[in-house]
């Protein structure tokens, strides 16, 4: 899901979930291209952000498999979840760079 659509910033949070029986089929890849070209393209949002608990190593490897960079906690972050997790950052022109396919 896109969450936390921020038409000010221009942002949204994007957060993923797949029971692990589907695991390296694709479909974390398909759904997050679909959400992210919906952002960009039909909300205006200029990036999408989203964070993953640091003990997660599958959600991580995707984020950085799917070319998402690891960035600081956005602002208003309690200081004490960056203990527990890692921030990744999309912004819509990689998104157009890297993973367009139409």
């Amino acid at each position: 899901s896109l969450k936390n659509i921020s038409q000010r910033q221009h942002s949204a949070e994007l957060a993923l979930g797949l029971a692990p029986e589907v695991w390296g089929r694709g479909w974390a890849a398909q759904a997050a291209d679909e959400l992210l070209a919906y952002g960009f393209r039909q909300l205006s949002l200029e990036y999408v952000y989203g964070c993953v608990n640091k003990g997660n190593t599958a959600a991580l490897k995707f984020c950085q498999k799917y070319g998402m960079r690891e960035m600081a906690a956005p602002p208003g972050e309690a200081m004490l979840l960056g203990e527990y997790l890692r921030w990744f950052i999309m912004e819509k022109a990689d998104f157009e760079l890297q993973r367009c396919r139409d």
